[in-house]
């Protein structure tokens, strides 16, 4: 299985799904998604998440619309940065956020 860690909130999740089937097509397997929780948020505002991108209720409630998608195969919740083929957190760090973030997961 292509392996893909997300720490990102929901909302970004969804828009990484279509570079996640990209990835599975790419390898022709299905893919291990590890949903990273707890990664330190910065908000302006009063965020659903409080002080994290993502929590673990959330995570636990993406986790069966996750596995209802044909390319990933496996979804595992993880408080660690875990070693993967792809890492989507990275987007924030080299990205100039232009343009449509479903498209921003594609150059990682």
């Amino acid at each position: 299985m292509v392996s893909i860690i997300h720490g990102g909130n929901a909302g970004d999740l969804i828009y990484a799904l279509p570079a996640m089937r990209a990835a599975s097509r790419l390898h022709d397997s299905k893919v291990h998604l590890y949903l990273q929780v707890d990664v330190p948020a910065q908000y302006n505002f009063n965020h659903p998440m409080g002080k994290v991108q993502m929590n673990l209720k959330m995570a636990q409630m993406l986790v069966p619309l996750l596995m209802s998608t044909d390319f990933i195969g496996k979804c595992t919740i993880t408080d660690e940065a875990a070693k993967c083929d792809y890492n989507f957190n990275l987007f924030r760090k080299f990205h100039n956020y232009t343009g449509h973030i479903s498209q921003w997961y594609f150059h990682m």
